[in-house]
This record gives structure tokens, sequence and C-alpha cells, in this order.
């Protein structure tokens, strides 16, 4: 044990040696290790930023493409509002030369072309008058030709003046009926003149008519049409200040995608790799320094541990070899005791079982009283007890009745456990726990009454447990807790006596 203890001293040196070089080795390595560290942490946080630059740019190009796209879209919509106002102008033009021409048919009837709709109303109602006044005239005049047509068709059947009924001359006759045909061929000739008249004036009607209906019909139209106008110009100012808008905002995003590309451009993702695979190799010498460096320690605690364990060992060797020294003289002086043991053993064993023999007495005589008949215990030198009888006769306890033999067993182990309990703890007993005592005791002889009396008379002992099924026993107790079973299921009551 001693050389194994030398050699793990000597161990134990090399390995304080080894430990030192690499600690040392690992105070460099982790010098190294946190300066490639620091530039990889510079690299790294260029590459975020690049990063960020990288998804500006994205975003950059996604603007200037949407840009495009709205101006594409803006270039398509100004032409089709630019499409849209020639077709309005088109149509006001048209609208309006059918205006100037119903203008130049109202000049040609010798009426303002700037009358409004009003005083060409008023016109319309001027000819609905000359033609109203012009067919009464004609209609009067075509009576006038019937009553005459029917004086002259009388005159020529009859000789008689149709108004006074005279009769008339030949040559009168003659001279009247030329005068009325005369006046006959003059309201011929202004029927139909009146009706030439009419027809121009109808004519004339039909024109203003024609004129005032366009009017009302285009007015409305040319309003909404050029409101509308205004709003596709207005709209499409907007869409070309847009446009414009659109245009300078490309422009922008333009100029800061080509700086931010030339900021991407100066980053060198191979020096980010280098310093990477820098820093890994450097991370894993340093892995393997240190495992290097905990298996030392841990091989120096195992050495430690070795050198602890043989040095215990030796000083137990050393221990073990006092103690035997002191165990022989100890020898020694127990043979010298037993020696003197055995010369008293019989006067004790004689004195203990003459204490038994009057626990027991005393016990046995509270549990039959004083007016029963006397039962002697006697016990001998094994510890057996039997009884002796007044007439003297010996009964050893498997001759005792049911009753006899219970009450010396419980006075017999109560004694035992008070002498037991005295040599042991110094004191009697505390606590006094019984299963069925009264088993074998029957009530004609009080004998159950007197084992409760006398149980209860034991105030040496602070608590006594019974476990019993005789009520009388039960009734005797200060404090009882019954146990009962129904449909198997177990209830506790306790009850206080």
């Amino acid at each position: 044990l001693e050389a194994d203890y030398h050699q793990a001293v000597k161990e134990f040196s090399v390995l304080e040696d080894e430990l030192l070089k690499l600690t040392d080795r690992l105070q460099e390595e982790e010098g190294t290790l946190q300066n490639v560290a620091t530039q990889l942490q510079s690299l790294e946080e260029l590459r975020k930023e690049t990063e960020k630059l990288l998804q500006k740019e994205a975003e950059l190009k996604t603007n200037i493409a949407n840009s495009e796209d709205r101006c594409t879209r803006l270039v398509n919509e100004i032409r089709r509002k630019s499409s849209t106002l020639n077709e309005l102008d088109q149509r006001i033009e048209s609208f309006e030369a059918q205006q100037e021409s119903q203008r130049k048919q109202l000049e040609m009837i010798n009426l303002s072309p700037n009358a409004s709709i009003e005083e060409l109303n008023s016109q319309l109602s001027s000819f609905d008058e000359q033609i109203t006044s012009i067919k009464a005239e004609q209609e009067t005049a075509r009576k006038e030709t019937k009553t005459s047509k029917q004086r002259v068709s009388k005159l020529q059947k009859e000789n008689k003046c149709p108004l006074c009924l005279q009769p008339l001359p030949e040559d009168y006759k003659t001279h009247m009926l030329k005068h009325i045909e005369d006046e006959n061929a003059e309201r011929e000739e202004r029927f139909l003149e009146l009706n030439r008249s009419i027809q121009e004036l109808e004519k004339l009607r039909s024109i203003v008519n024609k004129a005032v209906l366009d009017f009302k019909a285009y007015l409305p139209r040319i309003m909404d049409t050029k409101t509308r106008l205004n709003e596709e110009k207005e709209y499409k100012e907007k869409l070309e200040i847009e446009f414009e808008e659109q245009q300078l905002r490309k422009k922008i995003l333009q100029d800061d995608l080509s700086r931010i590309s030339m900021e991407i451009s100066k980053f060198d993702l191979s020096e980010l790799e280098t310093a990477r695979k820098l820093h890994d190799a450097t991370t894993n010498r340093v892995f393997t320094v240190k495992t290097k460096l905990r298996l030392s320690e841990s091989h120096k605690k195992d050495v430690i541990q070795k050198i602890e364990d043989l040095k215990e060992r030796l000083e137990r060797i050393q221990q073990k070899a006092t103690r035997v020294d002191r165990i022989g003289k100890l020898l020694e002086i127990i043979d010298s005791i037993r020696n003197a043991y055995r010369g008293i053993q019989p006067k004790l064993r004689t004195e203990f079982v003459k204490i038994l023999k009057k626990i027991v007495q005393q016990t046995m005589d509270n549990l039959i009283g004083e007016e029963d008949y006397g039962l002697n215990v006697h016990i001998d030198e094994t510890y057996t007890p039997y009884i002796r009888s007044q007439e003297g006769y010996e009964r050893e306890a498997q001759h005792l009745s049911g009753g006899e033999r219970t009450l010396l067993a419980f006075a017999y182990r109560f004694a035992l456990g008070q002498l037991i309990m005295q040599a042991r703890r110094g004191h009697g007993l505390q606590m006094l726990l019984l299963d069925e005592p009264t088993e074998s005791l029957g009530r004609e002889d009080r004998s159950v009454d007197r084992l409760a009396e006398a149980i209860a008379r034991m105030k040496a002992i602070e608590q006594i447990i019974a476990v019993t099924h005789n009520e009388a026993f039960a009734d005797k107790a200060e404090h009882v807790i019954r146990l009962t079973k129904e449909v198997n299921v177990s209830a506790v009551a306790a009850e206080i006596s």
C-alpha cells in the first residue's frame, strides 16, 4: 500500500504539470477565439445590414415595378380619356351642327336664328292662331259658296228672287245669275288662296316646331355632354398629375436602388465564410483543450481520491492494529467479569424469580378477589409458573381451567413486562395493549368484572387499550370505540361511558 501511495503521489505531480500547460494553452486559444469572434461578429453585423439592404433592394425593385405598372396603366387610362374627350367633342359638335342647321332653317323663313325656345313657342302660337283664323274664314267662304250655289240652283228652277220671292224678269235673272256666279268664282279663288296660306303657315309651323323639338332634345344632351366633358378633363388632368408624380417617384426609387446596389456590392461573402471557418477551427481547438483539461482534472480527482483512499486505508490499518491491542485488553477484562457474573448468576435469577412471583401473585389476587378461593402462584428456576392450592396440590398451566389459565397468562405477562421495562428503561409499563383479554372468562363468577376492575386500578400505566367482543368488559372502559360492518362497509363510532 505504501508503494501504491508513493506511485499515486508521483502521478499527481505529473498531472499538475500537465494541467498547468493545458491551462496556459487554453488561455491562449480563448484569446485567439475572442479576437476571431469579434471579427466574425463585425462581419455578421455587416451581413445583417447587407441582408436588410437586400430586402430593401427587393422592396425597391417591387416598388419600381409597381410604379412602372401604374405608369403604364395611367398612360392607357389617359389615352382612353383622350379618346373619350374626342368622342365627347365630336358629339357636341354634332349636336351644335344640328342646332345650326335648324337655325339656318329659321333664318330662311325670316325668323331670328338666335331666337329662344320661348320665342319660338310664341311664334308657334301665332302660327296656330293664324291657321285657326284662316280656317274659320275658309269655312265661312265654304258656307257662303254653298248657300250661293243653292240660290243659283233655286233661281234656275224658279223665276223668283231667292230673297224676296218676287218674280224676276229674264234679263234681271240672267244678270243676277252671272253676278252670283262671279261671286262664287271669287269665293273659290279666295278659298284656294286661303288654303295656300294655311299650307304655307303649316309648313312654317312644322319648321319652327321641329326646331323647338330639336332644341329641347339637344340642349340637355349638350349640357350633359359638356358637364361630362369637364369631368373627364378634370379626371384626365388628375391622371396626368399622378403620372408625373409616378415618374418622379420612379426616378427617386431608381436612384435609391442604384445607391443600395452599390453598397451591397461592397460586402464580400467569401471574407465572412473565411472568418466562420477560422472561428469553427478555433472553437474546435478550444473544445479539444477544454476536453483534455476536463479529463486531466477528472483524472486528477481520481488520483486525489486514490491517494485519499490509500491514506485512509493506511490509517484504518493503523487504527485496526491499535484496536486489536485494545480489544485484547478488553477481552481479558470481560473474561474476568464473566467469571465473576457466573458466581452470582444463580442468586440474581433467584431474586428475579421472587420479584416476578410477587408481582404475578399480586396481580392474580387483584383479578380473583379476596372473597374467592386463593390461588398461590409459584415459579421455578426455568420461569415456568404453576398453581399450588390451599391443600398443597400443585397444578401446571395446562391442567388449569380456561378462565384460570387466562388470568394466569395475563398476570404473568404483565409482571414480566413490568420487570423487563424496569430493567431496560428504569420505569414500568406506560402503555398496555390487550387483545381479547376476556377469552375463556364467564360472567357467572364475576371474573370479567374483576379483570376490568383490576385493569382500571392500574394507575401507573398511562394508557390501556383493549380489543374485545365482551359488552360487560366494554362497559367498564372510560372511552369506547365501536367498529361495525353493514353491507360490506365498516363504520366507526366513539362513545364515552
